[in-house]
């Protein structure tokens, strides 16, 4: 074809590019379609060493620019996505060869009751399914999500029957089993080992298509086959969204408002007691968070990186200047906490010598106004916790304060 004999051309007239001959680097698939994914080639040639699991990994410099680009401005704030595994979680895939009925074991002893229902009339009958595929990618999202939906359903109403059908984890199951399940796996088993115990109503993962469309009226729960089989028949389906705290279902059957807020009240409680307790927070920053009147001041994280501060170098210190400024105004209602990422040694060849004295000389004259304090700590649980909110660029501290259930606002070098 000749589309691909131009590609196999463009790509022979890019080797015969040296690097010397260039000043910029592309991805020449992406390149042909979009002329802006293009960067300049001095964002590759330094690295930072960013701790990943239990190693660190050399990530270049010129990072938030490339990721900007290639997923937007927001993209270090979590989403949603579909999973890329194909977890053998729907029943069709029992029958894989990698999958044997006969070699399927429960991790524990817990055995699932499969209940027979007759339904009355007047009736409706709810069906929640909870898939491992779905708990995998969403992890401690997952059990929330399950224990409020599980809560709303206590209490015994004449007119909703509600039937769980959990999914499985599988001994076998070498790709599910990884460094997350274990733990997942033993909060989900309690759970179920709990709804047991306290007589809920369960289905087990292997019962008919057949035994279940004519039991059920709603299906409630994650995206897969029994999802599909209720549409197909016309029954109604509500998909549970792990990136909203609330429960979908519940405001359907009218009995979401009393108990979720409630219980979302308490778990917000709980979350601050543990966010901010009093002595967590250095002795020496009290004297400027509280107020003469002893009242506390909102305490607002400011957050900068060295990728930001190397890409916008020609204007990030006035951005910084602004930042202050606005700040300073309001000093006597705001406490702010600078936390600079530390610039090592070998980083610092990389930047302008005139440009780092203005940089140092900015912190320095911040820290002698008093106002707010630079944090240089290695742990930054501290900040954290004190914190009232984040602003800044983006980085991993952006999702602690996020799963924190802090407000946060990234900054916009540019304006």
């Amino acid at each position: 074809p000749l589309s691909n004999q131009l590609e196999i051309l463009y790509d022979q007239v890019c080797r015969i590019t040296e690097e010397k001959d260039a000043d910029y680097a592309a991805r020449y698939d992406e390149y042909t379609v979009d002329r802006t994914k293009k960067f300049p080639k001095e964002l590759f040639m330094t690295t930072i060493d960013y701790p990943f699991e239990n190693t660190s990994m050399p990530v270049i410099i010129g990072y938030d620019r490339m990721l900007k680009a290639r997923f937007g401005d927001s993209y270090i704030v979590p989403r949603q996505e579909k999973g890329l595994h194909d977890y053998p979680y729907y029943r069709k895939q029992l029958f894989d060869d990698r999958y044997h009925r006969e070699e399927l074991e429960r991790i524990d002893e817990c055995d699932i009751p499969d209940a027979d229902l007759t339904k009355k009339v007047g009736q409706t009958v709810i069906l929640y399914h909870t898939s491992v595929k779905e708990m995998l990618i969403n992890c401690d999202k997952a059990i929330e999500k399950i224990k409020k939906t599980i809560a709303l359903f206590e209490e015994d109403r004449d007119d909703i029957v509600f039937v769980w059908l959990p999914d499985i984890f599988l001994k076998n199951d070498d790709i599910a089993m990884d460094m997350v399940a274990p733990e997942l796996v033993a909060k989900y088993e309690e759970i179920l080992k709990n709804y047991i115990e306290n007589k809920g109503i369960t289905f087990r993962i292997d019962k008919t298509d057949n035994d279940i469309l004519s039991s059920c009226d709603l299906y409630y729960g994650d995206e897969g086959i029994y999802a599909d089989l209720f549409r197909q028949n016309n029954k109604e389906v509500i998909i549970q969204d792990y990136s909203v705290s609330g429960v979908q279902i519940a405001e359907r059957f009218g009995i979401a408002e009393e108990k979720a807020q409630k219980e979302e009240f308490n778990e917000k409680e709980n979350r601050e007691d543990q966010i901010k307790p009093e002595h967590d927070i250095p002795e020496e920053w009290k004297k400027a968070i509280y107020k003469e009147d002893g009242n506390p001041k909102k305490v607002l994280l400011y957050y900068t990186s060295i990728s930001v501060l190397y890409e916008y170098r020609d204007c990030i210190l006035e951005k910084i200047r602004k930042v202050l400024d606005s700040l300073r105004n309001e000093n006597n209602n705001i406490f702010l906490i600078w936390r600079p990422e530390p610039l090592a040694d070998d980083l610092r060849s990389v930047f302008d010598k005139d440009f780092l004295n203005d940089y140092e000389a900015l912190m320095e004259g911040f820290e002698a106004e008093g106002w707010g304090i630079i944090d240089k700590s290695s742990d930054d649980s501290a900040a954290l916790k004190a914190a009232d909110a984040l602003y800044g660029d983006s980085d991993a501290l952006i999702l602690k304060a996020i799963e924190m259930g802090k407000p946060v606002m990234l900054q916009n070098p540019q304006l």
